[in-house]
């Protein structure tokens, strides 16, 4: 409870800009996880409950601490300072992501500046001064605190995955280590709630026996009934018994009132004992889905480690082949010396033989001098022939190096021109990404409302309200359908079974209505002829004479008394 989500936010973010993209793999591949919360207050109770490791590869973002100013270039106040133009954007504004993410985007990535080159983020980050951080899309990087990283420009961005130090080697092993004991002990646990879960299941049927001989005794007090019926017709001949008949099939039907309420109450107390089951078993399948995904997590952090360790394998095996190349290349060393020797001594035997042709060859020299100073005078004569040639050739260059700047000039002012139609076009399409994730609809919709206000500010005014209406509508929640389908699946059968029982209750007051009728006409009947027996006893016996019996209350025939009326 109280937990937005947890994540990392290169999981969150889509639609990244190509010329951004290299830029953003070294913003978001941190492997940081962040866990968002409602309230700053949620996080001892994660610390205590769930023993929460708060690492430096998580981070927690609470909705109350979380600062809600979003800078922007306007109120950066650059000014006309040199390099505003090459200013792309924040991160945060340049990407697309979920809205219910928006608050946890704004405080990771809202600070970082992204701007063309090196010149411009040194410009900005001498002039704000630590608010933001700024990041070139060359390969500089320049922090809060005002220190500059560089070498993470395109096609340049290494990170080594491999190289981890024994130290976080042990930490990894003993963490595994602690997860498995931790596994094991939810283990046990899910082990205890299954048995649990079992005798529970005993317990029902259970109920569902005692359910069943519940409803052979109603049985056989039917059967009773049945027979208390018979039993009244032998108190015709009997008028000394009547008034202890009468009394006792009152007494019995009385009784037979209490047995149905007896057995009322058992039927709600066996309906609450039902519904206080079916809430554990729900509480018995949350704890085991809670479980599931524990175990779930904890299999993935391990199958995380097992890779990192057969990186470091693979690391190892990569410096031995190392190590074997560099023996290999001292041999061949060892082997290129012994050569350069042989040749050493070889070059000694050449070099007596040189100088035994040196002097040949100065004899030789002599002669050629000679015919040297004829060929001088040729070469200061042709020399000054490639004078000449020389500044024409120069003359030639000149204007052609005019040709080649005026040119270069023109190709610079092409470029920018492109430069300036690609970000013109980035722009467009990052405004309709935004209006679509925002407004969630296209730029002709967009249109369609350009006359709704007078002029920008309007706009802006009407813009603002509407968003302070959506802020107080609330978050929405996203998994409002489940929920609605879950409580519509749970009423259908709350509001069956009430059927049943409503149904189940009718037939029982039917059953008791059928009974009080058949005992009244009884009555009555058995009465009527008490009564017609009772006075022609009464006329034999006294020779005349009158007598009859009446009833006090003919409305209530169960709960009426007999008056004795006689008249010798």
């Amino acid at each position: 409870d109280g937990v937005i989500c947890f994540c990392e936010l290169k999981n969150v973010v889509s639609n990244i800009p190509d010329n951004l993209k290299h830029v953003f793999d070294f913003i978001l591949d941190d492997g940081i996880k962040y866990l968002h919360l409602l309230h700053s207050s949620k996080i001892p109770f994660l610390t205590q409950n769930y023993e929460i490791k708060i690492a430096s590869r998580v981070r927690i973002a609470a909705s109350n601490l979380i600062s809600t100013h979003n800078y922007d270039l306007k109120t950066l106040n650059l000014g006309k300072e040199p390099g505003k133009g090459r200013v792309i954007g924040f991160a945060n504004q340049l990407i697309s992501f979920p809205q219910g993410f928006k608050d946890l985007i704004d405080a990771a990535l809202g600070n970082i500046l992204i701007v063309e080159d090196m010149v411009t983020a040194l410009g900005i980050a001498n002039q704000i001064k630590g608010k933001l951080t700024v990041i070139s899309l060359d390969g500089i990087v320049i922090n809060e605190r005002g220190m500059v990283s560089i070498g993470f420009a395109p096609g340049k961005l290494i990170k080594d995955r491999y190289e981890i130090s024994q130290k976080r080697i042990l930490t990894l092993e003993h963490e595994i280590n602690s997860i498995d004991n931790e596994w094991q002990k939810r283990k046990l646990i899910l082990e205890t709630e299954k048995e649990k879960y079992n005798l529970l299941l005993h317990e029902v049927k259970d109920i569902s026996k005692k359910l069943n001989n519940y409803i052979t005794r109603i049985n056989e007090k039917k059967v009773r009934l049945a027979e208390n019926k018979n039993n009244t017709l032998t108190t015709e001949n009997l008028l000394s018994s009547l008034k202890k008949r009468q009394s006792e099939e009152i007494e019995k039907i009385e009784n037979n009132k209490r047995i149905i309420k007896i057995l009322d109450k058992d039927i709600s107390s066996v309906k609450n004992f039902f519904d206080s089951i079916i809430l554990y078993n729900k509480c018995l399948s949350r704890y085991k889905n809670n479980g599931i995904a524990i175990i779930n997590e904890i299999k993935r952090n391990i199958d995380n480690f097992k890779m990192k360790i057969s990186w470091n394998e693979e690391r190892e095996e990569f410096l031995q082949k190392r190590k074997i190349e560099m023996e290999q290349f001292v041999n061949s060393y060892q082997q290129e010396e012994k050569s350069r020797e042989e040749k050493l001594e070889n070059f000694n035997k050449n070099y007596t033989q040189l100088t035994q042709q040196e002097i040949e060859l100065k004899e030789k020299l002599d002669c050629c001098q000679k015919e040297e100073n004829k060929f001088i005078c040729e070469i200061n004569r042709i020399k000054e022939i490639l004078k000449e040639k020389d500044h024409i050739l120069r003359k030639g260059r000149e204007g052609i190096e005019a040709e080649q700047e005026h040119l270069n000039s023109e190709k610079n002012a092409l470029h920018e021109c492109e430069m300036v139609s690609v970000q013109n076009q980035e722009k467009v399409s990052h405004l309709l990404q935004t209006i679509n994730n925002q407004y969630n609809a296209t730029i002709e919709e967009i249109l369609c409302y350009k006359n709704y206000a007078n002029n920008q500010a309007g706009a802006l005014a009407k813009i603002s309200e509407f968003k302070e209406q959506i802020k107080s509508m609330g978050q929405i929640n996203y998994n409002a359908p489940l929920e609605y389908q879950e409580q519509l699946a749970k009423f259908k059968e709350l509001h069956h079974k009430k059927e049943e029982i409503v149904q189940s209750k009718e037939k029982i007051l039917t059953l008791i209505e059928e009974i009080d009728k058949i005992a009244k006409e009884h009555f009555y009947n058995t009465f009527q002829e008490v009564e017609l027996n009772f006075k022609e006893i009464f006329e034999k016996l006294f020779h005349g004479g009158q007598a009859s019996l009446e009833l006090t209350d003919n409305k209530k025939l169960l709960e009426t008394g007999i008056e004795v009326l006689v008249q010798p």
